[in-house]
């Protein structure tokens, strides 16, 4: 009767009610991931400030090694073990959690890193040129070569570099909708299913709830745009403060770039982790549970016949 009721509310509203019957789990996971990319982001931080104060190299590719490490081995199982506790919680599902299968849980993160970075490949590629041009081409080479990426009207660097963003835009939304394509993958019990079940499953689901998949990707984008706000509210004025402007937009482009390279100061990376911990975090574990209740939404039957089996 519970599952009958709770077929009757929007995803978005079972989302939140399965947020209410499990504040404190939610508390805790949301604490964990939270403070686990703060370290990863940290120690890339310093990686940057690292090779800015001359320290031997050891200790920048040390730390980068370090941070990877982290991210492939603590992070990317720790994101699959959270979508299959939040299947559970969108359910309503008691069972205890399973607490061998570590091993299983890393093969599926990277093989879902895989296939994203494969679709990424493209944009990674594009971005590492424009950047390499940048920062190490003669200023009228560099512009000869963006004249050439203007297709028609007249050519000149400001538009040919317009032109480049625009292409590595685009190829920076194939990325996005590579990366999102294997979105249902977290959110499989994936320990029971095994990869190659893990990986039927997903194509199943997204050819099933192509429509519903896309609707709960642009709502959730609405819920990022607060923490985008907050982010553009503490760089902006950070920018516009240590960035030379000039009325040549290739000049500037090159003034922004250089000032990335430069590591924050702490009171930016203290605001923007407070941005990161109330803008973000909150509406993160929001975003996590609609796509844990639509993923388990349209894998239903896989659910009714676990129930099956083990009555």
């Amino acid at each position: 009767m519970e599952g009958g009721r709770e077929e009757q509310y929007s995803v978005g509203k079972r989302a939140w009610r399965a947020c209410r019957r499990n504040p404190r789990l939610l508390l805790a996971m949301g604490l964990f991931h939270f403070t686990s990319r703060v370290l990863v982001i940290r120690i890339l931080a310093l990686c940057t400030w690292i090779s800015q104060n001359d320290w031997p190299e050891f200790w920048r590719y040390g730390l980068f090694s370090f941070g990877a490490v982290l991210y492939i081995f603590w992070l990317l199982p720790a994101r699959f073990a959270m979508g299959e506790r939040m299947r559970r919680m969108a359910v309503g599902k008691k069972a205890p959690e399973a607490r061998k299968g570590y091993a299983l849980l890393f093969k599926a993160g990277l093989m879902k890193l895989g296939r994203g970075i494969l679709w990424g490949l493209p944009f990674l590629i594009g971005l590492s040129l424009f950047l390499y041009g940048m920062e190490y081409l003669p200023y009228n080479d560099l512009g000869k070569i963006l004249q050439k990426f203007v297709l028609f009207g007249e050519a000149t660097s400001a538009r040919g570099l317009i032109a480049v963003l625009l292409l590595l835009l685009l190829l920076l939304l194939a990325f996005a909708f590579g990366w999102r394509r294997d979105m249902a993958m977290e959110y499989l019990p994936v320990r029971k299913l095994g990869l190659k079940g893990m990986r039927q499953l997903t194509g199943k689901t997204r050819q099933r709830g192509r429509g519903k998949l896309l609707k709960n990707t642009c709502a959730n984008f609405l819920f990022t745009v607060p923490a985008v706000a907050g982010c553009a509210l503490v760089l902006l004025p950070y920018a516009q403060e240590n960035m030379r402007s000039s009325s040549n937009m290739l000049r500037t482009v090159q003034s922004l770039l250089q000032l990335m390279k430069e590591p924050l100061p702490n009171i930016q990376l203290l605001w923007l982790a407070a941005v990161a911990a109330v803008l973000y975090m909150p509406f993160f574990l929001y975003r996590k549970m609609r796509n844990a209740v639509l993923v388990q939404e349209l894998t239903r039957e896989w659910d009714d016949g676990e129930d099956g089996h083990a009555a």
